[in-house]
């Protein structure tokens, strides 16, 4: 059976460092990036992994310091100078707003994630599932 593939829209993941870092507002060699201490989502989230091998593949190994569940406590961590971040745009945008966090950027590296909902092209669609996937396409309007 065929899959109904509806592309409900995507995100994108930013490098984030202290204001005062030596790489605030720049773009620096991916190189440079394997000493800085990160700052990670737990492992097994869908952002870390997309992270973690998003970097290897640019010949980066993470140094992880510490890992949160909370986005916010990684922001903290990154405003207070534990060390860097990479988190969703949409998620750090007001602390960038008000400069508690500065973006960076590496060279060949992006991570940006697209959001699909799949389901069986002949299954039925109850009145609960349909509602779920308006839901869902109204959350990435």
């Amino acid at each position: 059976g065929r899959l109904a593939d509806i592309l409900l829209g995507g995100d994108e993941l930013v490098f984030l460092c202290h204001p005062n870092h030596p790489f605030a507002g720049r773009c620096v060699s991916a190189e440079r990036l394997g000493g800085e201490p990160f700052l990670f989502r737990e492992k097994g989230s869908a952002g870390r992994d997309l992270v973690e091998s998003t970097l290897r593949a640019g010949g980066v190994e993470p140094r992880p310091l510490w890992q949160s569940i909370s986005t916010q406590t990684l922001v903290s961590g990154v405003a207070e100078g534990l060390g860097v971040a990479v988190l969703p745009l949409s998620l750090v945008q007001p602390a960038l707003d008000a400069g508690d966090v500065c973006r960076f950027w590496a060279e060949g590296i992006r991570f940006t994630r697209r959001f699909r909902l799949l389901h069986h092209e002949n299954k039925y669609l109850t009145r609960p599932m349909e509602e779920m996937i308006r839901l869902c396409r109204k959350a990435w309007e």
